[in-house]
């Protein structure tokens, strides 16, 4: 979709078990995965002139997905060298850090993971879900939401160093509930949305060195 003209394109046809998109790292390459196999689609797209574009992950060629609720990451966008990462594991969710060094997800029924992409080393953060990273790498923000198995009884926002040492609890309230926390570009803002009214809010927050 392009975002000023609201023009929408269609670059597949409709299939089933089709997986979300993710970026490559120029405007016009995008992957998904179609019947759980990792796909590859020229966009045909073109960067406006005069435009700059910042490749994510530093630029290093790195896609972090799920294949039957297994984690993998594929290095090398012409080659696709997929490899597993907690392989005992069943998780959803996987964001790469900005600089792709590290793979934040959730595990069913578990923590939220910290994974050395190279080492395969993971660490347990506790509770959380959706995470996003910050520009810097070294912090985490996610939600910690309850229910009773038919509805959401309580949402807060939390952050967390990428090493699992320091947590912090940013909202604590029991008439709203706050959930998919996202990371402002400056590192200064996280954004989120309350569930019950759609409302979206913008905290500033300063991490701890």
């Amino acid at each position: 979709v392009d975002v000023a003209s609201k023009q929408v394109r269609r670059l597949t046809e409709p299939a089933k078990r089709v997986g979300l998109p993710l970026w490559g790292n120029d405007v016009k390459t995008l992957f998904y995965t179609l019947n759980q196999k990792l796909q590859k689609l020229d966009t045909k797209l073109t960067p406006e002139p005069g435009r700059l574009f910042r490749p994510p992950h530093a630029g290093r060629e790195i896609l972090a997905f799920t294949q039957y609720q297994r984690l993998r990451v594929a290095e090398g966008f012409d080659s696709l060298e997929v490899r597993p990462l907690l392989p005992e594991r069943k998780v959803i969710n996987p964001v790469l850090s900005p600089d792709g060094r590290l793979l934040a997800c959730e595990e069913y029924g578990g923590p939220l993971w910290v994974i050395d992409v190279d080492s395969g080393e993971a660490t347990a953060l506790g509770e959380g879900y959706r995470p996003s990273w910050s520009p810097d790498g070294k912090w985490l923000c996610f939600m910690v939401t309850r229910d009773d198995g038919y509805q959401y009884l309580a949402s807060d926002i939390y952050v967390a160093s990428a090493d699992g040492k320091q947590r912090y609890q940013l909202t604590a309230t029991d008439d709203l509930l706050e959930m998919e926390p996202s990371w402002s570009p400056d590192g200064q803002h996280i954004a989120f949305g309350e569930y019950k009214t759609g409302q979206i809010f913008v905290l500033k927050v300063k991490t701890v060195q």
